[in-house]
């Protein structure tokens, strides 16, 4: 069963990546982006701040370069974006295509067609966050500790979990919404603000503060970009932070896969699973 298991996995995940191979011009758009987007906060910082906007930063936040800072934040915004979505744009596509129907048919369990394809796109998105942060690297001549480095990418496969699971839910909101986009505009436009990319939320409003805590993403972002500073945890300790992690991890996936088989159920005995 694992063996079968992860023959299809493995499979669906290859066929997505032969898929993207073919438009290689994207995939450096995708890395550039966050490198350009992060440059707009520090300009407004400069623009706002003028010549004590570093040391004002500094003081704040505990960071000598905002430049490091928010290019970090931007970068895991992004992937985070990507494993929030990823999952509900293929369930949209396969509705589409007008081949979710035949997926069902496949003589395999459809969590691990859920599982090959969150593979492919935490490959693509890991590609994408290496190759965008070493242009980051050149360009803001940041200097690096490689064990803060390890520790930032430990960080961020150990949160990547339960933000699948959070991933499993949008999907199945696009299972029962079929159109989605306005949700996931609006989704996407709440997760910039409360993540923190380019700002520790601390700066924010007493009631965006709290909202922002309850958002696993801004846990996984905050710990992957404290882990290569080496300060910034949210709860003081590394520890702490952590055992927030781990609870969503143990209940976010299971939460995901069973609003998601419900939802499913109940469209197989209705409409039909395809419909869209």
């Amino acid at each position: 069963m694992i063996f079968a298991a992860g023959h299809v996995i493995l499979t669906v995940a290859l066929a997505q990546l032969r898929l993207s191979r073919r438009y290689p011009g994207l995939l450096l758009v995708d890395a550039a982006r966050p490198l350009m987007m992060s440059l707009v906060p520090v300009f407004l910082g400069r623009a706002l701040g003028g010549a004590d906007a570093y040391r004002a930063f500094k003081a704040q936040v505990g960071v000598d370069d905002p430049r490091c800072y928010v290019l970090l934040g931007t970068l895991l915004l992004s992937m985070t974006s990507g494993v929030l979505w990823n999952l509900g744009f293929w369930v949209r596509r396969e509705m589409q295509s007008g081949t979710l129907t035949a997926n069902y048919l496949c003589p395999v369990p459809r969590a691990w067609l859920l599982a090959g394809t969150a593979l492919h796109g935490f490959l693509r998105d890991i590609v994408i966050f290496l190759v965008s942060f070493a242009m980051g690297v050149l360009l803001f001549r940041i200097e690096l500790q490689s064990t803060r480095v390890l520790s930032m990418l430990a960080l961020i496969l150990f949160s990547t979990l339960p933000l699948y699971g959070l991933g499993v839910l949008y999907a199945t909101a696009v299972l029962r919404l079929k159109e989605a986009r306005a949700l996931t505009m609006s989704l996407q436009w709440l997760a910039t603000l409360l993540v923190g990319a380019s700002y520790p939320i601390a700066v924010l409003p007493r009631a965006l503060r709290y909202l922002a805590l309850l958002f696993p993403a801004t846990w996984s972002t905050n710990a992957a970009r404290a882990a290569f500073f080496g300060a910034g945890w949210l709860l003081d300790h590394w520890y702490f932070d952590m055992a927030i992690i781990a609870l969503h991890a143990l209940c976010l996936p299971v939460l995901g896969a069973t609003l998601f088989t419900s939802a499913e159920r109940k469209l197989l005995r209705g409409e039909g699973i395809g419909a869209f």
